[in-house]
Order: C-alpha cells, then sequence, then structure tokens
C-alpha cells in the first residue's frame, strides 16, 4: 500500500503508491522533512492515496465490498457526533482490513476481529499513548453492525462477530476535583497565558455540569430574561435538548460575551480533548480529564442534598444508573446517617 520515504539529498518526502490505472508511481510530494509542518501533509497524502488504493481493490473483489456496506450504515446514523465516531472507526478499520487483503463481507470470520483488536492495541494515539481495548472492541462493534447490515440484505447468512466473548477492561474511574485543585487549574490557565476558549469552557461545564463539546453555546439559546441556557444538541442530539437556570456564577461571563457582540460562548478547537489533555500533563495534573468536571458537578449536587429525580435533569441524565455512577461520596459524606438505623429503634440492640 501507499508508503512515504526519503531519498538521499533530497529534502522532500517521497510517496510510493498504485494509481486507479494499476500502475505503481514514485513521486516526491513536494514536502519537507525537516518540517514538521509539511511532514504531516505528507502523510496525509499517504492516507489519502491509500484510501483510494483500497477502493479501487474493493471494487475488483468477487463479493459485497466492506465499504459500501460502511457508508450506508454510518449514513443511517442520525446524530452528528456518533457519524464521525462511526467514520473514525472505520477509517482504522480499513486500515487493518487493507493489509490483510480483506475487502468483502464474505471474508470476514470471528477470527479477523481476534486479530484486529491484538493489532489495534499495538497503535498508539497522538499523544503517544496506547489504544485501549475498549477502543478496539468499539470499533470491532461498527464492523459487527456493517455485518449484520450484510444479514438484513442477504448478502451472507450469519454474523461471525456477535458475541465475541471478549470483556471490555475496567473503566478508568474519573475522580472528582477537589476545591484545591480546581484553584490550582483555574490559577494555571491564567499564569500559562492558555487560549480563551480553554478558560470559558471550564467555567461553563464547572457551573452546569455539561460536556465539554456543549460549552459551545449559541447566544441565541441564552435566555437573559428567564435566566436559562438551552443545550440544543446535547449527547444524544437533538431528541435530548434539555434547558438548565444559568448560574448565578456564570451570568457575569455570559454578559461580557454578549455585549461583545460574540456569536457563541467560545469557539471549540478541532481536538479541544487534547489540547485539554496536554494541558493537565503540563501542569502535572495527568490524573485529571476535563470530564472529570462532570463528575464534580454530580458529585457536588449529591453531597448538597439535592433529590436525585432533580439532579437528573440538571444534568439531563436519563437513567439512574448512570447518574450514580458520576457520583463520588466519600465516608465523610454519609457518616451523619451512620446511626439511622438505631435511631429508628425503640429500643437498644446492644443490651437486648
Amino acid at each position: 500500500m501507499a508508503s512515504i520515504y526519503q531519498k538521499k539529498n533530497s529534502p522532500f518526502w517521497y510517496v510510493h503508491y498504485i494509481g486507479k490505472d494499476g500502475v505503481r508511481y514514485n513521486r516526491s510530494t513536494g514536502f519537507r522533512h525537516d518540517n514538521a509542518n509539511e511532514t504531516r501533509e505528507a502523510r496525509s497524502l499517504r492516507a489519502k492515496l491509500e484510501s483510494e488504493e483500497l477502493k479501487a481493490a474493493t471494487r475488483n473483489v468477487d463479493g459485497t465490498p466492506l465499504d459500501t456496506l460502511a457508508d450506508k450504515v454510518i449514513a443511517m446514523l442520525m446524530v452528528p457526533k456518533t457519524r464521525q465516531r462511526y467514520k473514525g472507526a472505520w477509517t482504522n478499520l480499513q486500515l487493518f482490513l487493507t493489509h490483510q487483503r480483506i475487502k468483502a463481507v464474505q471474508q470476514i470470520r470471528y477470527q479477523t476481529a481476534i486479530d484486529y483488536i491484538d493489532w489495534r492495541v499495538q497503535q498508539k494515539r497522538h499523544c503517544g499513548k496506547l489504544i485501549t481495548k475498549n477502543t478496539a472492541l468499539f470499533e470491532i462493534k461498527v464492523l459487527g453492525q456493517i455485518m449484520q447490515e450484510a444479514v438484513r440484505r442477504g448478502v451472507i447468512n450469519g454474523n461471525p462477530l456477535l458475541k465475541l466473548g471478549v470483556k471490555r477492561d475496567p473503566a478508568k474511574i474519573k475522580p472528582a476535583l477537589t476545591n484545591d485543585e480546581i484553584m490550582d487549574i483555574l490559577q494555571a490557565l491564567k499564569e500559562h497565558n492558555m487560549p480563551k476558549w480553554m478558560m470559558r469552557t471550564f467555567l461553563i461545564s464547572l457551573h452546569t455540569g455539561c460536556r465539554l463539546s456543549e460549552t459551545q453555546i449559541h447566544m441565541r439559546d441564552v435566555d437573559f430574561k428567564n435566566k436559562k441556557i438551552s443545550f440544543v444538541s446535547p449527547k444524544g442530539g437533538e431528541a435530548r435538548a434539555f434547558s438548565a437556570p444559568i448560574p448565578d456564577a456564570l451570568l457575569p461571563l455570559l454578559t461580557e460575551i454578549k455585549q461583545a457582540g460574540e456569536t457563541y460562548t467560545l469557539e471549540l478547537p478541532k481536538m479541544p480533548s487534547k489540547e485539554w489533555w496536554t494541558f493537565f500533563e503540563r501542569i502535572k495534573k495527568s490524573h485529571l480529564c476535563f470530564h472529570c468536571l462532570r463528575v464534580t458537578y454530580v458529585t457536588r449536587l449529591a453531597q448538597a442534598g439535592v433529590p436525585l429525580s432533580l439532579a437528573m435533569r440538571l444534568t439531563n441524565h436519563s437513567s439512574e444508573l448512570v447518574h450514580r455512577i458520576y457520583q463520588r461520596l466519600g465516608v465523610e459524606d454519609v457518616r451523619p446517617y451512620a446511626n439511622v438505623m438505631a435511631q429508628s429503634l425503640a429500643f437498644d440492640v446492644a443490651k437486648g
């Protein structure tokens, strides 16, 4: 498949690939290998050419092309963010399947999934960390849905990827932030002169518990008269839209944004989670992530004695189980209730 390489005495990356006409080509990319930005462009070109090779190869295979069914399955997804996540998963699957010379639905076997998991957990993210088994299993789930679509269409008789018997790894527990950690983060955002959007996302999520992607709010969805914010496209799509009261602590920030004539509360960059991960690494708090703010919000609601139904309404949780997973209550939180049973009895159990 397509690859980039260096030539002696040349400052440019060269690319080797198979064209649409089936002919092998070797040519300069025009991008220098001593420049990090141009190196990324060269790698992007290689990935594009490799994708074109895959499509050309798939069109000539005896069987139902996987990419055709993948496009149909992804197109049927109603929530844009879910659709984007599936596209990313399919990109990774394509790379593996290409190297395995698997191009059609009929070639997929149970062992394909097992081999993919073993291969995927050896890959690294942009930050240098290894891909987790849970990520690999999600991507296999996407492939399984593509295979299920093939079953529905009568292309294959059964789906070999149903019930693989591979368990997910326990999810890493995200901690709730302490007051000291919150103050440290706010101070670090100022001292390191971090982009304005980072301070705004932190403050909005801290006081509302919303997810990172939900902090980018159109100002038309901020109702100053009735003091409420409408989250029109939260996790789950428009069907899960909800409104929440504006916390008093956010009014000065939102008023400032409105007076400045800004359209959104902030503009998120392409990979905001990665930016936050880098920031937490930089300030020696790698045990934290942005989603800890949501955990903190849910935990503080519980500590304040907010009824479960109201706390779920504030955080837009539809499941009590999911909501409770976010709570990080400690021994001291429940100590006042340690003697409830004894207090409710009309006699002293210890004395008989």
